[in-house]
């Protein structure tokens, strides 16, 4: 079968749904059939998918409508003769009008995060393309039927899988920082990721302890706005914000636990993957949080936009290692048993292959 996996996100940007993208296309394509992914010119995206071997087509899609995008797309899916076109929600206007045009048998939208801007836009738009959607959380899809947005059979629950070289040596922070614990974070440096209420919870523990070191990796517009804030609040020597960094499983392997304060999010890939290296994850009460993190058995869960119970869980972790050992072990276990990679590109075919064959009878 032949699939088209578009995702136009800037040429400087990598987050999850851009790994998941990644492992999707290489999955299929190791499964037999013909991947193409279209991507910016000159990105991140671009560079990694050509590096594990992922045939690149360029398409910078910038606006849910643009005529010359839509063309170009319905001449390479009629040239190419594509089976399946499964694009993000922000290109999913031009994506889906091209598949339209192409008479292309399966168009597919992937939400990573729920809808929250333009909702009736965007339903409009899946109600007349698409043939389904696919999220990575139940919440999300409780959320969809819920508010009646779509109905239980338009959406599929296809949880995002990890793919990590677990053998990398893991960063050597003893050595980096002696005495000191080490609290990882990852994610693009966004109101989203809520980094701010992690900055005020180190602000709260430096009143109780000393013996830590937060690192933030990722990058984003306001990385300038939360290094002042912490300089501001007296922690900018307690917490590092490390920018982007191609490969952290390094930071993930060497850090005693992961924490990510988002105000929403879909399912974290960040969070599975420092929970795939036995690391204990602190995550907000956000749509898809308690199906990775069951409270008190493989980490713990927080309300959203509170430093005070962010900085009470860092600190409840940091004061316990027997706690900590047991906590990661759990994560370790719950990580091979529902996010494996294997079972993401298994589920995801079987998704496909179906859909296909039911829409050609």
């Amino acid at each position: 079968m032949k699939i088209f996996l578009l995702n136009s996100i800037g040429r400087n940007k990598f987050g999850g749904g851009e790994k998941w993208v990644i492992s999707a296309a290489k999955g299929l394509q190791d499964a037999g059939h013909t991947v193409y992914l279209g991507c910016r010119s000159n990105s991140i995206l671009a560079t990694r998918a050509r590096e594990c071997g992922i045939s690149v087509r360029y398409f910078n899609v910038l606006s849910d409508f643009s005529p010359y995008n839509i063309l170009k797309l319905t001449h390479f899916f009629k040239k190419e003769k594509i089976d399946v076109v499964l694009s993000k929600n922000r290109e999913f206007g031009v994506a889906g009008t091209a598949g339209y045009l192409a008479d292309t048998p399966l168009v597919v939208a992937r939400h990573g995060l729920p809808l929250r801007r333009k909702i009736s836009k965007h339903k409009f738009l899946l109600k007349i393309f698409a043939d389904g959607i696919i999220v990575n959380a139940a919440s999300t899809k409780e959320l969809y039927v819920k508010n009646k947005w779509f109905p239980e059979e338009f959406i599929t629950v296809i949880y995002n899988g990890v793919d990590l070289d677990t053998t990398c040596d893991p960063m050597p922070f003893e050595t980096m920082y002696p005495g000191k614990k080490i609290i990882v974070s990852v994610g693009r440096l966004s109101a989203q990721k809520g980094f701010s209420y992690l900055i005020d919870a180190a602000a709260i523990l430096k009143h109780k302890r000393d013996d830590f070191i937060i690192i933030v990796l990722g990058d984003g517009k306001l990385r300038e706005s939360l290094m002042q804030r912490a300089k501001s609040v007296g922690v900018d020597k307690m917490i590092q914000f490390s920018g982007f960094v191609k490969s952290v499983g390094p930071y993930l392997k060497g850090c005693d636990i992961f924490t990510l304060p988002s105000l929403y999010e879909g399912l974290s890939n960040a969070a599975i993957e420092a929970m795939a290296f036995g690391r204990p994850a602190i995550l907000t009460d956000v749509n898809g949080s308690r199906e990775i993190v069951t409270n008190e058995v493989n980490g713990i869960i927080v309300p959203p936009r509170d430093a005070n119970s962010l900085a009470n869980a860092i600190n409840e972790l940091l004061s316990d290692e027997e706690k900590r050992i047991t906590f990661g072990k759990n994560a370790w276990s719950y990580v091979q048993d529902v996010f494996s990679i294997d079972i993401m590109v298994h589920k995801l075919e079987a998704y496909i292959e179906n859909n296909v064959r039911a829409k050609r009878h």
